[in-house]
């Protein structure tokens, strides 16, 4: 029996039940799988960079005579960018065109700085 928790709700589904559920697709948990992508994508991003944060970044993209001023708004771009993709991507995808998460992740533009 495995146990499904939807906010205060405990639901007990039998095991197949539960791999069932695991293995049907679904559009929500795809797309979730690819923003979790994106997300530690942009965050090794900011870390190969030498921000912390994505707050430090926008500082940085705000102040002209900065050193890191074109560096912070291309990664600010690129993110934007690539969210826009995925977004796009979200509206149209179905079980039947949907691509790996890893692999569309790997074929977003790379950030050129």
């Amino acid at each position: 029996m495995v146990k499904l928790i939807n906010g205060d709700s405990v639901t007990e589904i039998s095991d197949f039940e539960a791999y069932a559920f695991l293995n049907t697709w679904s559009k929500e948990r795809h797309i979730a799988e690819i923003n979790q992508l994106h997300d530690e994508l942009f965050n090794s991003i900011l870390a190969q960079h030498n921000y912390t944060s994505f707050a430090e970044l926008s500082i940085w993209a705000q102040e002209p005579t900065n050193e890191y001023y074109s560096e912070a708004n291309a990664i600010k771009e690129w993110y934007r960018s690539t969210w826009m993709e995925i977004n796009e991507y979200s509206e149209i995808v179905t079980e039947a065109t949907a691509a790996e998460p890893q692999v569309f992740i790997n074929n977003l533009p790379k950030l050129v700085l």
